[in-house]
């Protein structure tokens, strides 16, 4: 692919619930990751609210993954979900090591750790960037702790009341600020 394009860096999601879908699905993408590797490649996992919600024995769906899947995958890890589902700051903290691109959302309270899945998040609960409750300006703090980090950040605003470019333009000057 890489030959052909030029694409160096490809992301995917995983949609995982449980431990048992986490191992199965690390592993594959533990594959893809070390054959896009060989080729100049790298493979990023992107998560949603699925992947950090807890698990009966306090774990992560994402644990497993990265776990089963080795050192080749690295992620885009999306701090807004994460903080959705458990803890944005954690999850900077743990998965640091494995970090390439910054991905952000934000979320107005009320919405986070309420047990909803984003099939059922409605249209009002995004906020801009920097303006809900995900501390996304502790997270940015730690950004230079992020090992592989490439310098990207992706702003993204699923829904906005007041127009999705004034929510993007108010992400962007909280980022910055």
């Amino acid at each position: 692919v890489k030959k052909v394009s030029g694409v160096k860096v490809f992301v995917t999601s995983s949609g995982v619930h449980t431990k048992e879908e986490a191992v199965e699905t690390g592993a594959f993408l533990g594959k893809v990751a070390s054959l896009l590797k060989e080729n100049g490649c790298q493979l990023l996992l992107h998560n949603h609210e699925n992947e950090m919600k807890p698990l009966e024995d306090g774990s992560w769906p994402m644990d497993h993954i990265l776990e089963a899947a080795g050192s080749d995958l690295m992620l885009e890890p999306d701090f807004g979900w994460a903080g959705f589902s458990a803890d944005e700051l954690e999850a900077a903290q743990k998965y640091k090591e494995r970090v390439y691109y910054i991905h952000l959302k934000d979320f107005y309270p009320g919405y986070a750790k309420k047990g909803y899945n984003r099939q059922e998040i409605p249209d009002s609960a995004f906020s801009a960037v920097g303006e809900g409750e995900i501390r996304l300006k502790e997270v940015m703090e730690g950004a230079d702790s992020f090992c592989y980090c490439q310098g990207t950040l992706i702003i993204d605003q699923d829904a906005y009341a007041q127009g999705m470019l004034k929510a993007l333009e108010m992400g962007m000057k909280n980022v910055n600020s």
